[in-house]
C-alpha cells in the first residue's frame, strides 16, 4: 500500500473555500485495487447531517449533507464502511430531493450486509432530538446479499433478515413489522391512495397569511362566494377567479385535511399515535389554503363521508404512518395506503361504526391477530 499523501488530501478535499456539493476529487487521488494506488481498508464517522440555507425569516429550509457524504464514501471504495447518520433516508423526500437521490444510488450499488436502526434517537445522542431516528450500518465492499436489519427501541429489539429495498419499493422500510403487513396490504391489484391526493398548494392560493387576506373576505358576497378552508380551521371566503388550479374539483366532493401536523406524531414516537389531523368533508364551491392537502374527487356526498370514514380508521392512519417521519403530510406520504371502492357498491359497509369498518380491512387484507395487535397498539382511537 503506497503512503498517503495527508497534507495533499487536507489541501484538496477539506480546505476547499466552496460549498461542498462543488468539490471534486478529480485527479487528486487515485482509486483503485492495482499496484501504486490508494487503498482505504476503512472508513468509520458521524458525517455533519445538514445545513441551515433558510433566511431568518425561515429557518425551515437546509441543505442534506450526510447523503453526499455515504455516496462519496462508498465511491472511495473502502473495504468496509460505517457511518451514523440520522434515519430519514430511508423513506424521506427531502426538498433537495437528496434521499431519492441517494436511495437511487444505493438500489445500484447495494453492499449493505448490517443496518442497526433506532427509532429514538435519545437512545444514541441522549437529549438531542432527531426526527425519523438514527441508525449506523456496516457497508462490505463486495458483499451481496440480504442484509440483518435491527430494530431498537426502548421496549425490544428485533432482528430480521431482509432485503435493503422490498420488492417494488424504492424507501427502505424502518420497523421490521411494518414488513409482513405492507407485503400483505400491496399484493395483487393495489392502487394507491396517493393517486386522489393533491400535491402541495392544491388550488394555487397564496401561501402568505397578508397575501391571503387580501383576497378573501369573513362573509360571502356576490363576488367572494367560494369557501375557502384555512389554517387553524378557520373559514372565509373566495372568488372563483383566484382559483389557479385543479378548478373542476372546488366543483366536486372531497375531503380536506391538514399537511402540517407535528402533534399528530409518527409510528417512531414511543407513545400511542393518531399520525393524521382532523378531516374536512366539503362540497361544491369550496377549496382550501396551502396549508392542507384535498383527497378525493366525487360528484355526490356519499362517497366523500365514506372516504372521511376510511381516513379515520386505524389501518389507514396506520399504512399512512409508514412513510411519515415528520410533521409534514405531502402526497408520496399516502403511496402505501390502498384506495377502497367509496360507492355504495363496495366490499366495505362503510354504514358500520370505525371500529367495525377497521375489523373488515383487516379481514380483507388476511392480517393475522399478531399483525392487527400492533397497528391497534400503535394508533390513537379517533373521537
Amino acid at each position: 500500500m503506497m503512503e498517503v499523501d495527508h497534507e495533499k488530501l487536507c489541501l484538496y478535499w477539506l480546505l476547499e473555500d466552496k460549498p461542498f456539493s462543488e468539490i471534486t476529487m478529480e485527479d487528486e487521488v487515485v482509486l483503485g485495487g492495482e499496484e501504486g494506488m490508494l487503498k482505504l481498508g476503512a472508513i468509520v464517522g458521524n458525517p455533519p447531517y445538514q445545513e441551515i440555507i433558510g433566511s431568518r425569516a425561515n429557518k425551515s429550509l437546509s441543505k442534506q449533507l450526510y447523503p453526499s457524504f455515504i455516496t462519496i464514501a462508498i465511491k472511495l471504495q473502502p473495504k468496509y464502511l460505517s457511518l451514523i447518520t440520522p434515519s430519514r433516508w430511508f423513506t424521506g423526500n427531502a426538498q433537495d430531493r437528496s434521499f431519492v437521490t441517494l436511495r437511487e444510488f444505493l438500489r445500484a450499488n447495494n453492499h449493505f450486509s448490517h443496518i442497526i436502526n433506532y427509532l429514538n434517537s435519545s437512545e444514541v445522542f441522549g437529549d438531542v432530538s432527531v426526527p425519523g431516528g438514527v441508525n449506523y450500518f456496516l457497508y462490505q465492499n463486495g458483499y451481496s446479499g440480504e442484509i440483518n436489519f435491527t430494530e431498537m427501541s426502548k421496549e425490544n429489539k428485533t432482528v430480521v433478515k431482509r432485503p435493503l429495498f422490498e420488492e417494488g419499493l424504492d424507501v427502505v422500510l424502518p420497523m421490521n413489522r411494518m414488513i409482513s403487513i405492507l407485503r400483505k396490504v400491496t399484493a395483487g391489484n393495489f392502487k394507491s391512495m396517493e393517486e386522489i391526493v393533491t400535491g402541495r398548494n392544491p388550488f394555487g392560493i397564496p401561501a402568505t397569511d397578508a397575501s391571503l387576506n387580501r383576497i378573501t373576505t369573513t362573509t360571502p358576497d356576490m363576488t367572494h362566494n367560494t369557501i375557502i378552508l384555512c389554517a387553524y380551521e378557520e373559514i372565509k371566503y373566495i372568488s372563483s377567479d383566484e382559483i389557479k388550479r385543479n378548478k373542476e374539483l372546488s366543483k366536486k366532493w372531497k375531503v380536506f385535511t391538514s399537511k402540517m401536523n407535528g402533534g399528530a406524531g409518527t409510528l417512531l414516537d414511543d407513545k400511542v399515535v393518531a399520525i393524521l389531523g382532523r378531516t374536512f368533508v366539503m362540497g361544491p364551491d369550496s377549496i382550501c389554503s396551502n396549508t392542507l392537502l384535498a383527497v378525493g374527487n366525487f360528484d355526490n356526498q356519499l362517497e366523500a363521508d365514506n372516504l372521511n370514514k376510511y381516513m379515520n380508521t386505524k389501518f389507514f392512519r396506520f399504512m399512512l404512518g409508514i412513510k411519515k417521519i415528520a410533521q409534514v403530510l405531502t402526497s408520496n406520504i399516502y403511496s402505501f395506503v390502498p384506495q377502497q371502492n367509496f360507492n355504495s357498491n363496495s366490499d366495505i359497509d362503510w354504514g358500520k361504526t370505525i371500529p367495525e369498518i377497521d375489523t373488515q380491512l383487516y379481514a380483507k387484507y388476511d392480517l393475522d391477530q399478531d399483525e392487527i395487535d400492533y397497528i391497534e397498539s400503535r394508533i390513537k382511537s379517533v373521537e
